[in-house]
C-alpha cells in the first residue's frame, strides 16, 4: 500500500486534500510491475498535456490525425503512437513525420495485442517520465485514436476543462466528416447521418440529465485520477471475448473516488470504416467479424473509408440506411439515459422535457428485454416517428 493510504470512503470525502499525487502514482506503477523505460527523452517542464495514440495497421489515417494536432492553437502538449504489432507502413509514416512535428512526437512498440494494453503501454510510460520530472502533478493523460482529426482547439479545451481538483475526467464526442454526411445525403436523402448521434450525445449534457460516457477516440484523464481509478485494463466477458469499454470502465472507478467526469466540449472526426463495414453488411459486430482471436487482437475493419461509403451509397437500400441509423440512436438513449434510470441514477422527471411518457414507456420495455434491437416493424416505425420529432429538437433539419 502507499504510504499516506487512506480508505475509499475517505477518498470520496475529500480526495484531492488527504492524497499524495506522487504517492498514488508510484503505488500504482509498482503495482503494474512497470519498470519499462522506453521513452529516454524525460518530459518537458512546459508540457501539460500527453496524447496517447494507439496504432494497428493504420496507414493511410495516422498521417492525417498527426498533421491535425500540429495545427492546435496551442503547443504544450506531446505526443505518443503505440505501435501494436502493424504490419503495413505505419511505423514508418509516423517516423517520417516526425521531422514536420511542431510538438515531441513518440513512438513505442507494445507487443501483446489489444487496443486497450496498447493505451495502457503509452499512458504508464508518461506517468514514469511524470514521477521523473517531480513537477506539477495535474498532469492530463488524452486519448485518441489513429483514424481521427482533432480540432485545433482539441487541447486547450482539454487543458481549459480540468479548472479543478474535483474533475478527474473530460468526455468529448466524435462524428463523421462533412464529405462523408454529404455523400450519404446525396444517396439517400438523409441529412447528418452519422452526426446526429454526437448531436444527441451533446444535447443531452447540456440538460445535464444521464451518464456521461468516456471513449476512446476522444477523452482525457488528470493523472492521479487515471492511477488512483487501476489505469486502462483489458477486460474479458464469460467467453473470454475482450471487451471494448476500457476508457470508459475506467472513467466509472475513478467516480467511485469522488471524481467527476465532465463534458469535453469538443468533438472530433473519426473514420467510419466499422459502421460502413456493418452497413454494408448489415450485421452488429464488426470488430469480430470471424470470433475473435485468442491473443486478444481486435479486428477493427481495416478498409479504405472512401470505397466502402462508394460501395454502400451504391448498393445499400434505404432501409437498411435508416435501420441502422434507428440502431446507433438506440444505443446512446440505452446507455446515455435509460440504463441510468432503470438503475435509478436519474429518475423519469428529470427527463420528462426530452421524452413523452408513452416514448419513455417504450424505451424502458426494450431496455428490458433480452435484445439490444427489436428487428420489427412497430419498432422501426417508433424510431421513424421519435427520430422525425428528435432532429427538430436539435434544429438539424
Amino acid at each position: 500500500m502507499m504510504g499516506n493510504s487512506i480508505s475509499t470512503e475517505e477518498c470520496k470525502i475529500s480526495y484531492f486534500e488527504k492524497i499524495s499525487s506522487q504517492a498514488v502514482i508510484e503505488d500504482y506503477l509498482k503495482k503494474q510491475g512497470f519498470n519499462s523505460q522506453l521513452i529516454k527523452e524525460g518530459l518537458a517542464p512546459e508540457t501539460k498535456v500527453s496524447v496517447v495514440i494507439p496504432a494497428y495497421n493504420e496507414t493511410g489515417v495516422i498521417t492525417r490525425c498527426l498533421q491535425a494536432l500540429n495545427k492546435q492553437s496551442c503547443s504544450v502538449f506531446e505526443v505518443v503512437v503505440v505501435d501494436n504489432g502493424s504490419t503495413d507502413e505505419t511505423l514508418k509514416e509516423v517516423k517520417n513525420f516526425r521531422e514536420y512535428a511542431n510538438y515531441p512526437l513518440h513512438i513505442i512498440e507494445e507487443p501483446i495485442a489489444g487496443v486497450a494494453t496498447a493505451r495502457k503501454r503509452g499512458m504508464d510510460e508518461v506517468l514514469r517520465r511524470l514521477l521523473e520530472r517531480n513537477g506539477e502533478f495535474r498532469y492530463a493523460l488524452a486519448v485518441t485514436d489513429a483514424d481521427t482529426i482533432p480540432p485545433k482547439e482539441w487541447i486547450e479545451r482539454i487543458i481549459g476543462g480540468f479548472n479543478s481538483n474535483e474533475i478527474g475526467g473530460l468526455a468529448g464526442t466524435h462524428g463523421a466528416s462533412k464529405e462523408v454526411e454529404e455523400k450519404i445525403y446525396k444517396a439517400t436523402g438523409i441529412k447528418n447521418y452519422f452526426n446526429v448521434v454526437p448531436q444527441l450525445i451533446e444535447f443531452i449534457e447540456r440538460r445535464g440529465v444521464g451518464r456521461i460516457k468516456m471513449s476512446g477516440p476522444n477523452s482525457a484523464f488528470i493523472a492521479t485520477a487515471y492511477a488512483l481509478g487501476g489505469g486502462i485494463k483489458q477486460e474479458f466477458d464469460s467467453d473470454g471475448k475482450p471487451k471494448l469499454r476500457e476508457v470508459n470502465n475506467l472513467g466509472n472507478r475513478i467516480r467511485k473516488y469522488g471524481y467527476k467526469i465532465l463534458p469535453m466540449g469538443s468533438r472530433v472526426i473519426k473514420d467510419r470504416r466499422r459502421e460502413l463495414f456493418e452497413i454494408i453488411n448489415n450485421c452488429d459486430d464488426s470488430y469480430f467479424p470471424e470470433g475473435f482471436s485468442a491473443n486478444g487482437r481486435f479486428n477493427v475493419i481495416r478498409g479504405n473509408e472512401v470505397e466502402l461509403l462508394d460501395f454502400a451509397c451504391r448498393n445499400v437500400s434505404k432501409e437498411i440506411w435508416e435501420y441502422y441509423r434507428y440502431k446507433m440512436i438506440y444505443k446512446v438513449l440505452r446507455n446515455f439515459v435509460f440504463q441510468p434510470l432503470a438503475s435509478g441514477e436519474i429518475t423519469e422527471g428529470q427527463i420528462q422535457e426530452l421524452f413523452a411518457a408513452e416514448e419513455i414507456s417504450i424505451f424502458l420495455s426494450i431496455h428490458s428485454s433480452s435484445y439490444n434491437f427489436p428487428n420489427n416493424q412497430d419498432a422501426c416505425k417508433f424510431f421513424r416517428n421519435f427520430l422525425s420529432h428528435l432532429e427538430e429538437v436539435l434544429q438539424l433539419q
